[in-house]
């Protein structure tokens, strides 16, 4: 752990990435600030985290906790970082510290992390399983991306129940959510894809949800997508 201030010219220079567990995750209120930045997906970080909520979450080193499940993106620029910086109140308010992230797809990096040694709130104590990885972790209030990456495994596996729930989510939450989806893109650009490639069939569920994606294809949200461009226009 990083325990003085490194500014964010020199950060960059350590690894241009960040981990995010809180409002800066895709769908929630500060994510807007990683518009320009690109989403590599989620990942679990290798310390143990205790986490506690007060409406946005501090996530505390402990031996007594578990891997902390994070979004991962690649920053462009300091001008990004310094906006993370102002908002989590760096250094007086969180600190941060590059830390090891596995990414479920197998790929370790390192991110840089704010988090606290001075806990307040509520501890969040249910645990999670990722079955890709095998392992154990807390999450604060989930991750859409994690949806997401886990929509495209479910229709993989023929597990059509789960893709089904998770469907509904994802088509719910396009519709509703007024932030900016542009970082998300290349993860929208590896599950669209495979979702056309597994055979399935073209049920409600999922023609609303391709429509949606469509939709912000179009708006210049999503960056297009071939795959879908051919199947919207055979239907």
């Amino acid at each position: 752990m990083v325990s003085f201030p490194i500014s964010p010219q020199k950060a960059l220079k350590i690894t241009p990435f960040v981990a995010v567990y809180g409002t800066l995750k895709y769908g929630f209120p500060n994510h807007d600030l990683l518009k320009t930045s690109t989403a590599l997906g989620v990942g679990y970080t290798q310390i143990p985290f205790r986490v506690f909520d007060v409406g946005y979450p501090y996530a505390v080193p402990s031996e007594d906790g578990f891997p902390l499940q994070v979004e991962v993106y690649k920053i462009p620029n300091e001008g990004v970082l310094k906006e993370l910086d102002i908002l989590e109140g760096y250094p007086e308010h969180y600190q941060r510290s590059p830390l090891k992230v596995v990414l479920r797809n197998g790929d370790t990096l390192k991110g840089w992390l704010y988090y606290t040694q001075n806990p307040r709130g509520e501890e969040v104590k249910t645990v999670f399983h990722d079955g890709k990885l095998n392992i154990d972790y807390i999450t604060w209030r989930g991750s859409y991306i994690y949806l997401l990456e886990s929509l495209g495994e479910a229709f993989q596996s023929g597990d059509l129940e789960r893709a089904e729930n998770l469907l509904k989510v994802l088509t719910r939450f396009l519709k509703t959510y007024g932030g900016s989806h542009k970082a998300v893109s290349p993860i929208y650009g590896k599950v669209v894809p495979s979702l056309l490639s597994a055979g399935i069939e073209k049920d409600d569920l999922l023609l609303e949800f391709l429509r949606e994606v469509y939709r912000l294809v179009r708006e210049g949200e999503i960056s297009p997508i071939p795959q879908l461009e051919d199947f919207i226009s055979k239907i």
